[in-house]
């Protein structure tokens, strides 16, 4: 890095620090760092064949996929069989002191202007989010918000926030998958909003490298611009790589990371494309600089892209290690 890399990378981090981040030691921040990962139910041929080996590097787990849905009446619409996925993907968790959070899936781009405008602008829809979590003992409700854009759309999307943070109080958090393009809400919204799932993902530099660091520090500079606090937002980690030249392609780690080289890259064999992943090493320095910079968390797109926790070359192995050596006493 050459001197004016460095002093531009100081400058941001004072920048971020003075725009709202969490006052205290290195250590406090390392020990209070959220690690929240998305567990997509689609992605796995059955429960029992999860991976619980990671659970102890969690605070939070995000249930996501074909669980839950909405519709215009305000109605909350669950999979046939929720109650059982959910009993028994606690029952794996049990004894790690898990916060699990409900994903409620919006509608499509074109759809969610029209059919769900009433149901965000009433009191039915939050009152039964409230319903689903409490009856399934659940700590919170989250939403991927990337559509549509328009303002009309997202001054509804932010009626509804704020009138489910007067629903839910203190009992329950709101979280919210969002990219600095589609994250301009009203500022009641954007308080209402506990945990920001921050998707610095799908991203690429000059060079083609997907999901740099110098883009991470960059998107969180722009959600600060747009009013979040630095104690809400948590770092978008992906645990799979994307191709060099912007393919519409995805590689989940667990099956290149003994084909790694040092700079992240890998060749997929049969196409020549060449997948840009976060090396161990990277997650490691990301972890490390949201730890400093005052952040809220991490977050892991997405768990079962991960090798086991006894392969040294685990990605949530090097957040761990990160959170581990910040919380050494200071000297």
């Amino acid at each position: 890095m050459d001197i004016f890399s460095k002093i531009l990378s100081f400058f941001m981090s004072v920048v971020l620090f003075l725009s709202g981040a969490v006052r205290g030691s290195t250590r406090d921040k390392a020990q209070n760092l959220r690690v929240v990962s998305y567990l997509v139910i689609n992605s796995l041929s059955a429960l029992d064949t999860l991976d619980c080996s990671h659970f102890g590097d969690l605070t939070d787990v995000i249930l996501f996929g074909s669980l839950a849905g909405m519709n215009g009446d305000g109605e909350v619409e669950l999979c046939d069989d929720f109650a059982a996925i959910v009993a028994r993907i606690k029952e794996l968790g049990e004894g790690y002191g898990l916060k699990w959070h409900l994903n409620f899936n919006l509608l499509a781009e074109h759809d969610q202007k029209t059919e769900l405008r009433d149901a965000f602008r009433g009191k039915k829809l939050a009152q039964n989010i409230r319903a689903v979590l409490e009856e399934y003992d659940l700590d919170g409700a989250f939403f991927d918000y990337e559509f549509p854009q328009e303002w009309d759309a997202k001054l509804d999307f932010s009626i509804f926030l704020i009138a489910l943070n007067k629903c839910l109080g203190d009992d329950y958090l709101i979280g919210a998958a969002l990219q600095p393009w589609c994250a301009s809400f009203l500022p009641g919204a954007v308080a209402a909003i506990d945990m920001v799932e921050l998707m610095c993902y799908d991203n690429w530099d000059e060079n083609g490298f997907h999901s740099t660091m110098a883009l991470a520090k960059q998107d969180v500079k722009n959600m600060v611009k747009l009013g979040y606090k630095l104690h809400q937002i948590d770092l978008g980690l992906p645990f799979y790589a994307r191709p060099t030249t912007k393919e519409a392609r995805w590689y989940d780690y667990r099956e290149y990371w003994d084909q790694i080289d040092e700079n992240g890259l890998a060749e997929e064999e049969g196409t020549g494309l060449i997948a840009s992943f976060n090396t161990p090493s990277l997650i490691y320095d990301k972890t490390e600089w949201a730890i400093r910079t005052g952040l809220g968390g991490v977050m892991i797109w997405h768990y079962a892209c991960d090798v086991p926790a006894d392969n040294d070359a685990s990605l949530f192995g090097a957040i761990t290690r990160a959170k581990t050596d910040l919380s050494e006493p200071e000297r």
